[in-house]
């Protein structure tokens, strides 16, 4: 078998690109992209997870205040115990907002599969309404 180099040559550079300016451009456009996309298809997993990992937080501190509390003779860090209540509510607030969106997304695709056999029956009537929106 015999084996041949072919040389690959490169057009030269004309212009700047239309597509982006600079990589962090770029970066900027995809990763928005990505959290629209996971939004709309992946509701519960986007806002559950940082809710509670903000919970487990909270706990934590709030596991300190207690230690404190208990251990200095009633004295606790006030501090801790404001800021565990915080990102508690705050995690908490998150993970409903989470089943919020998934109950949205569920009902929206029932109310898709409910359109299109909607329009099946239509098609097979002959009534051939067009949806002007």
């Amino acid at each position: 078998m015999a084996i041949t180099s072919v040389p690959v040559r490169t057009n030269p550079y004309s212009r700047p690109s239309r597509l982006f300016k600079n990589i962090p451009t770029y970066l900027h456009r995809q990763i928005s992209t990505i959290v629209r996309i996971f939004r709309t298809y992946r509701p519960f997993r986007l806002f559950a997870v940082p809710g509670g990992l903000l919970f487990l937080a909270g706990f934590a501190i709030g596991l300190r205040f207690l230690y404190f509390y208990l251990t200095a003779g009633g004295e606790g860090k006030v501090q801790s115990l404001i800021l565990a209540a915080l990102m508690m509510g705050s995690g908490f607030f998150l993970v409903v907002v989470g089943l919020l969106a998934d109950l949205i997304g569920v009902n929206r695709n029932l109310l898709e599969g409910l359109d299109w056999k909607v329009q099946q029956i239509e098609e097979k009537l002959g009534n051939k309404k067009q949806y002007t929106d």
